[in-house]
């Protein structure tokens, strides 16, 4: 029996995989200029707060409890300045056309990693109130995209660490209430 691909597990996936076949043929058939990009966990600054990252750092801000899964999901999440170097950089690059990049920050953590050192830069603990939301049906657990081969095509790198990435949204946020 085939197991389905992760991207197939949801309409947003789905969509995502045709789009890319589309890019793809429109490449081949008509000899456009077609580079797909898949970024992986992108965050930031203003970012929806309907995201894990934006929601907790709101809640932690706020002083409110937020409930979460237990947060053993891996992620790799990604700074939105590299995602945008990143573009800039497949836009220079020559020999890519019809491919099909990872735009990673190659550091893959669960996702109660990524919320725990949230907690240390903003210096407020003990209102994550993990295991408190069961898992999504269907979840990915493992989200960790292969990224070397889109750091050589690509002549590109990351260069924000998650740590780095986490404590500029957190200023950023914490400096809107300021203005």
């Amino acid at each position: 029996m085939n197991t389905p691909s992760p991207i197939h597990l949801s309409p947003y996936g789905a969509s995502k995989a045709a789009v890319t076949g589309y890019a793809k043929m429109f490449h081949n058939a008509f000899n456009l200029p077609v580079v797909v990009l898949r970024p992986s966990v992108v965050y930031g600054p203003c970012q929806a707060p309907r995201m894990l990252i934006p929601q907790v750092m709101h809640a932690l801000h706020e002083g409110r409890e937020i409930p979460v899964t237990e947060g053993r999901q891996t992620r790799d999440f990604i700074y939105v300045d590299d995602v945008a170097q990143g573009i800039l950089s497949a836009l220079t690059a020559t020999g890519i056309d019809g491919r099909s990049y990872n735009l990673a920050s190659g550091e893959v953590v669960t996702v109660k990693d990524c919320l725990s050192r949230i907690e240390v830069i903003s210096g407020r603990t003990g209102l994550i109130r993990y295991g408190a939301i069961p898992y999504k049906a269907g979840e990915i657990f493992s989200y960790e995209p292969v990224a070397e081969r889109s750091y050589d095509a690509l002549h590109w790198r990351p260069r924000v660490s998650l740590n780095e990435g986490l404590a500029n949204t957190w200023a950023t946020l914490t400096q809107s209430d300021k203005q």
